[in-house]
């Protein structure tokens, strides 16, 4: 730090050349000490990501309803669960089917995908397609999370 005091000492060190060229302090004699340059062995902070997360995955009062009826329709299957974290969510309707002799869930809705935010999301299945008797998985699956799946039978 800069201190003014008495002429001789700043006429020479002021002489000297930009920076006291003799690496000193002008007013302490003690040497000084160059900015820290940034090194590249300090790693810079990475910003932490939440996963999505799927819980609370059930069916809504109107489509137990709904599926407790002769005939019922895709569109009357609504949904509720909670979200963790803001992220695209693919929503997806299966039947357990046999095929070619193996078992195996087949999609029979299109896929619904939406952008959700945090916490409780509700919705409904679209479409005209009657749900027949049998095995059914509602999925969800954050992108980049661990799916949730709710099973349920009709019939």
């Amino acid at each position: 730090a800069f201190k003014p005091g008495a002429g001789g000492k700043e006429e020479g060190a002021a002489k000297a050349g930009p920076g006291g060229g003799s690496g000193a302090s002008p007013a302490t004699g003690q040497p000084t000490l160059a900015p820290p340059h940034s090194s590249p062995s300090a790693p810079a902070p990475t910003p932490t990501v939440r996963l999505a997360r799927v819980s609370a995955l059930a069916l809504t009062r109107g489509a137990i309803i709904a599926l407790n009826r002769l005939r019922p329709r895709v569109s009357a299957l609504s949904y509720a669960f909670a979200l963790s974290a803001p992220a695209q969510v693919r929503i997806t309707l299966s039947r357990w089917t046999r095929v070619r002799r193996h078992r195996r869930w087949v999609t029979i809705a299109r896929p619904i995908v939406l952008a959700a935010a945090p916490g409780r999301v509700s919705g409904r299945l679209s479409g005209t397609r009657t749900i027949t008797s049998g095995r059914y998985q509602l999925t969800v699956t954050p992108r980049g999370g661990t799916p949730d799946s709710l099973g349920f039978q009709v019939g």
